[in-house]
């Protein structure tokens, strides 16, 4: 069967949740620190990352084929996009890349169909006072 563009839309965005996830690991783990404009091989960033390298080789591909980071000869290394990880970074998403793998927010995604339903935020329904009280009331997180 050939799959056309309408085929390749839906499995997108059926599939844009384990991307956003990849990506929020990544950005809880600090990798992007650890990579440079140079190859940088995915042991060495595993080690410094203190994680099972095949398994951050796989989320590292996965985030490349979004481009990301840039997979080479040698290991990943930087793009425009990634740079945006690091803590250095002026403009840095990584706080925001953090925020959104919070529980909260993956559980309030879980009742997004109650949220639809009620015009409620679905967050609502694991911490009535809301996301912004929850901050407060964690502010580790």
């Amino acid at each position: 069967m050939r799959v056309n563009l309408h085929h390749e839309i839906l499995f997108e965005l059926a599939t844009a949740g384990v991307a956003a996830r990849c990506l929020q690991v990544v950005a809880g783990l600090g990798v992007a620190d650890h990579i440079d404009t140079m190859p940088v091989p995915v042991h060495v960033v595993a080690d410094a990352c203190a994680v099972a390298p095949d398994a951050l080789d796989r989320v590292l591909r996965l985030l490349s084929a979004h481009g990301v980071f840039d997979r080479t000869t040698g290991g990943y290394r930087h793009t425009p996009a990634s740079t945006l990880l690091r803590d250095d970074d002026p403009a840095s998403m990584r706080p925001f890349a953090q925020m959104m793998g919070l529980p909260l927010i993956g559980d309030g995604l879980a009742e997004l169909e109650a949220s639809v339903r009620t015009g409620r935020p679905g967050v609502e329904v694991h911490e009535p006072k809301g996301f912004w009280s929850y901050l407060q009331d964690h502010p580790a997180e």
